[in-house]
């Protein structure tokens, strides 16, 4: 419940303060290209969700970082598995030859 009215007073706290910003308007540069009166509403949701995405890619890459070593350690591991259960057949069958 705590975190419904905290979440509904944060949205309308940021409807306020988008309304009361909404005129104010400003010049930027984009990689050598000048926007004017651009509006400085624009230009923080514009961060903000391009901040979203590069954090999003981040996070992917980690991710796939992640299952990428995971699955290596388990090759390696059914690999040592492997060779252990080699070695015991090959000493049991050298064994029985004896």
């Amino acid at each position: 419940m705590f975190k419904l009215v905290a979440g509904i007073i944060t949205l309308v706290a940021l409807a306020i303060l988008i309304v009361l910003n909404i005129n104010y308007q400003s010049t930027i540069s984009l990689f050598g290209a000048k926007l004017e009166n651009v509006s400085v509403v624009v230009i923080a949701l514009v961060g903000f969700a391009l901040g979203l995405f590069y954090s999003f890619v981040g996070s992917v890459r980690q991710l796939i970082a992640r299952r990428r070593k995971a699955k290596h350690t388990k090759i390696e591991h059914d690999l040592a598995a492997r060779a252990v259960e080699l070695r015991s057949r090959e000493e049991l069958a050298s064994s029985s030859k004896n």
